[in-house]
């Protein structure tokens, strides 16, 4: 027999788990039989054997009995003393009871006798041993307190002594194993050995059994599962063949059964069938090979692959779209072993997402052909959408725009009529439509018509409100406006992958989870295994808990389909519509203990059909609200859609009939040649046409014309917009004119006023100087015979005389800054900062102030304005605090936007909530001038400073615990000026 060093490392670890022997002791052991005898090692090598012939057993589909049998006699057989007798016991479910597992040799009565019998601390050794989860020994049972209540039975059978130690998984007791004697006896060193072999060997059976019993369940309940979810399930192994399919998968490959499939053994036989019955294109319309299937690739990459393909039937011409994902199954060497396969039918998504992708074609065609800017609002009418040209024509972002920001742009004169129309409008719900002027992004104001019409539901009630700015000043400007899709037609949300999950006991505790379920209710499988599943998702148990414990107490199955589902995580709602399919999970003994549950994410189907008649119904509404003349023409030339104002302008219903009277003579030739050219060449245009009104007025339009092409760009139909301009026409000179005079007045304006600024604060320091010389000379030239109260008035005026220069500086200062035209420049924050600490180091000092700053950046900007900015929001830090000042000043950058965020955070008397906004007005004051100095125009100079460096600067306090400033600027600002 070889040396013991030399045996294979398995069978070292066997001895090392059984025995609690060490490699070092192991080393040692040769043919010489240095430490170990012969028969001992003859012995071991006979357990180990015995152990895996034990757990053969197991996978062999013997019982737990035959395995547990098998054992005990093995024990039996090989121990030294042969009077010895073995037994185990297992504990039951509720963990209150020993039930008989295993004891060929001892007597049939006396394991009738303790079968059932309660743990408890006093109950005998193998009672004590699973109630206390420690190893109990008992060599005389005749004398022994534990078996007082035993101890004549267990001599009536010639039983003296008995040690038992419990059968322990993860701390949790699955019974207990226990030797007996004839005779008071107390355990040896060999007693021992077979104690830790024994319980060792019998808790990997007893796990390998409950495990195997468990799975076969939770096997037999998915195979029904999978036959009654819609999609098609496959089982391949290495080579291809097929070794489970569900009957949809049968039915996919043009089978009537599964067992038809399950026939064929010559896998290419399959393949030929299928092929013979389909065509198989990509979503490009082009043939696909099968060597790029999913399940192909799986095979080839040895990773999860995905395909979605279009499978067309030769014979009936009739098709179908599939979404395949295939997964390899990987052995512990990393090969691939087999491959599992989900194809799902997604048939109508796809004739959806086609649908609405030609709803939003047109949408985007006919705001091509409008020239004015679209917008949306709220019914109490704040702007919630913009089209993109708002910010093309107006040259400020939509976000500024959004809400109420649109009064930013109506020129002064206009604001409170144009408010106030609007204002009557949402009173009312009636239409809105007036003309003011708006600054152009050139800074020039032009002229638009807006018209607003109420969309209202079927009580009245106003959903929104559509509207349009038309340029009616000029119309070439105007012809650019393009409408956006709205951010809700956005493309749908691919399938999620189907979810499974294992519910048992009344409490629906999750036994097993799928990483497909987890990512419905994202949630990691960790988090959910072992845990009762609704108090885990808490928001779910309304609606999903009467279906759990419907399934659970009648055994029914239960079917849901597009059921919607909502949960939270960290803040966040997950909601969404699933398939639900949700059988009866049941035990060995066939009583339903649970439920398992299969759900598959059909979100994007569901919302598909919402979306195909939303976007319908917007196109229609929104050309059916628009003042413009809108209509449509298939590439035959027939009318497929004409807007009513057709009717309302022209008085005559038929609009081919209509185009042919209502244009004027002089005009028809010409805008004949403009249609006929666009059609030649499939491309857009734009004209300028008088039509004749009901009334016989000419009136000069423009019209404008987009083709809508198929996904192949190929030309199906026209949609084209005739927009009223007479009044652009008439007035377009005299509007310019009076624009230019109104641009110079504007400019004289601005120059007087800022001369004035300036002079009035040059007068204004002229006699406060003189106040502070006649003060200074009266009180040191009679300050022995002046009152200590006449000393005390004097230091008052000292004290208003500085306020007062304070604040005219300030007002200076902050009137300056709109002429101010100094070039940008780079402008380092730490040297910046470290020159403000010397210039307030008599006030720091006396505050014994601290000022913390480090690694601030670099920017662009205005240096002599940056220094005053940062140089009022500390000076206030110092100024308003009623301890030791602590003043930190932090950065960080957000390189995407290109733009720095600074802190100043103070710990001074800070300021309430609703005072946040008010401290940067000019002169506001929060606080009596007698307690805290201040001019009232320090902040509001700092807002004006950040806002000349397009910036934003915000507040935050709290009263008594300090105060916030949050100040975000450009990093860069190019060659431009302030």
């Amino acid at each position: 027999m070889a040396p013991v060093a030399d045996w294979p490392k398995g069978l070292r670890s066997a001895l090392n788990t059984c025995y609690n022997i060490k490699d070092s002791e192991l080393g040692g052991i040769g043919s010489d039989a240095g430490n170990w005898d012969k028969r001992n090692r003859i012995r071991s090598e006979e357990r180990l054997k015995d152990q895996n012939r034990v757990l053969e057993m197991i996978t062999e589909g013997k019982s737990l009995s035959e395995a547990l049998d098998f054992l005990i006699m093995s024990i039996e057989r090989h121990a030294s003393d042969h009077e010895m007798k073995a037994s185990i016991l297992l504990l039951d479910d509720e963990g209150k009871r020993l039930l008989h597992g295993s004891a060929p040799s001892l007597p049939e009565a006396y394991n009738q006798a303790i079968d059932g019998i309660a743990i408890g601390e006093h109950v005998g050794s193998c009672g004590r041993a699973a109630f206390t989860k420690k190893a109990v020994i008992v060599s005389d049972i005749k004398t022994d307190v534990l078996w007082k209540d035993f101890k004549d039975l267990a001599i009536s059978h010639n039983l003296r002594s008995c040690w038992s130690t419990p059968i322990l998984s993860e701390d949790k007791v699955l019974g207990t194993f226990a030797l007996y004697y004839n005779k008071p006896h107390t355990p040896t060193k060999e007693d021992r050995n077979t104690i830790e072999f024994a319980k060792h060997t019998a808790a990997l059976v007893i796990i390998a059994k409950k495990r195997e019993e468990k799975y076969k369940i939770v096997k037999e309940q998915l195979e029904l599962t999978f036959e009654n979810i819609p999609s098609a399930i496959y089982h391949l192994d290495k080579d291809g063949n097929v070794l489970y399919l569900n009957k949809k998968g049968a039915n996919l490959m043009g089978y009537s059964s599964v067992e038809e499939v399950l026939a064929v053994k010559d896998v290419s036989k399959l393949r030929e069938k299928l092929d013979s019955t389909f065509r198989v294109l990509d979503e490009k319309g082009v043939p696909f090979p099968r060597e790029r299937s999913s399940i192909s690739l799986a095979f080839k990459t040895g990773k999860p692959c995905e395909t979605v393909l279009q499978f067309i039937n030769r014979n009936s011409g009739s098709s179908l779209w599939l979404l395949s994902r295939a997964a390899p199954m990987l052995d512990q060497k990393g090969e691939i072993t087999t491959v599992l396969a989900i194809a799902t039918d997604i048939t109508f998504q796809k004739n959806s997402e086609q649908a609405i992708r030609q709803s939003e074609n047109r949408l985007r065609h006919l705001t091509n052909s409008l020239p004015l800017v679209v917008w949306t609002a709220s019914p109490d009418g704040n702007l919630i959408f913009i089209s993109q040209q708002w910010e093309n024509y107006y040259g400020n972002s939509i976000a500024k725009s959004m809400g109420m920001g649109w009064t930013s742009f109506v020129h002064p004169d206009d604001l409170d009529r144009a408010a106030e129309l609007w204002k009557q409008s949402l009173l009312t719900g009636n239409d809105y439509e007036a003309e003011f002027r708006v600054q152009h992004k050139s800074g020039k104001y032009h002229w638009i018509l807006v018209r607003a019409i109420p969309a209202k539901d079927d009580k009245g009630a106003i959903n929104i409100w559509h509207g349009s700015n038309t340029d009616i000043q000029d119309k070439k400007e105007a012809e650019k406006i393009i409408f956006e899709s709205e951010s809700r037609f956005q493309n749908l949300i691919h399938t999620a992958p189907v979810g499974i999950i294992l519910l048992t006991g009344e409490n629906s505790k999750v036994e097993i989870v799928n990483n497909a379920y987890g990512l419905l209710i994202g949630r990691t499988p960790e988090e959910l295994l072992g845990r009762d599943l609704f108090t885990v998702i808490p928001e779910a148990e309304e609606a999903y808990r009467p279906v759990v414990d419907s399934v659970r107490m009648t055994g029914e199955p239960l079917y849901l389909y597009d059921a919607p589902y909502e949960v939270k995580r960290d803040e966040k709602t997950i909601n969404g519509y699933l398939n639900i399919v949700c059988q009866p999970y049941r035990d060995s003994s066939d009583a339903v203990i649970g439920a398992l549950i299969l759900c598959q994410d059909v979100t994007e189907s569901v919302m598909a059909k919402k979306a195909l008649q939303e976007s319908e119904t917007r196109f229609r509404t929104l050309a059916e609200t628009l003042p413009q003349m809108i209509w449509m023409q298939r590439i035959d030339r027939t009318i497929e859609y004409a807007s009513e104002n057709w009717e309302k302008y022209t008085g005559i219903k038929d609009f081919a009939e209509a185009w042919k009277v209502m244009t004027h003579p002089d005009d028809r030739e010409e805008i004949m040649h403009v249609w006929e050219q666009a059609i030649a060449t499939n491309s857009s245009f734009r004209h300028e046409v008088r039509l004749k009104n009901k009334s016989g007025e000419y009136r000069w339009h423009s019209a404008a014309g987009e083709p809508i092409r198929d996904e192949e760009g190929n030309v199906v139909k026209w949609i084209g917009v005739l927009t009223d301009i007479q009044e652009q026409k008439t007035f377009s000179d005299k509007l310019e004119s009076l624009v230019a005079i109104r641009t110079k007045e504007l400019g004289h304006s601005n120059e007087d006023l800022q001369q004035f600024a300036h002079v009035a604060s040059h007068d204004l320091k002229e006699p406060i100087r003189k106040i502070k010389i006649f003060l200074n000379l009266l009180e040191s030239r009679y300050e022995e015979a002046l009152p200590e109260g006449a000393r005390l008035y004097i230091k008052k005026v000292q004290n208003s005389a500085d306020r007062m220069k304070a604040m005219i500086e300030g007002v200076l200062l902050y009137s300056s800054l709109n002429s101010y035209d100094k070039k940008f420049e780079k402008v380092d924050l730490g040297p910046i900062l470290e020159s403000i600490q010397g210039d307030l180091e008599v006030l720091i000092k006396e505050k014994k102030a601290v000022i913390e700053f480090s690694d601030l950046p670099q920017i662009e900007g205005i240096r002599v304005l940056i220094y005053q900015l940062f140089y009022n929001l500390i000076n206030n830090s110092l100024k308003f605090s009623s301890r030791t000042p602590v003043i930190k000043i932090t950065s960080k950058t957000n390189n995407s936007k290109a733009l720095v965020e600074i802190t100043v955070k103070d710990n001074g008397i800070g300021f309430s909530e609703q005072d946040a906004a008010r401290i940067f007005e000019t002169f506001i004051r929060l606080h009596s001038k007698d307690l805290y100095e201040g001019s009232g125009i320090g902040l509001a100079l700092c807002k004006k400073i950040v806002e000349r460096h397009k910036g934003t600067i915000i507040a935050k306090g709290k009263k008594g615990e300090g105060a916030t400033f949050t100040i975000t600027l450009p990093i860069k600002h190019g060659e431009e000026a302030i």
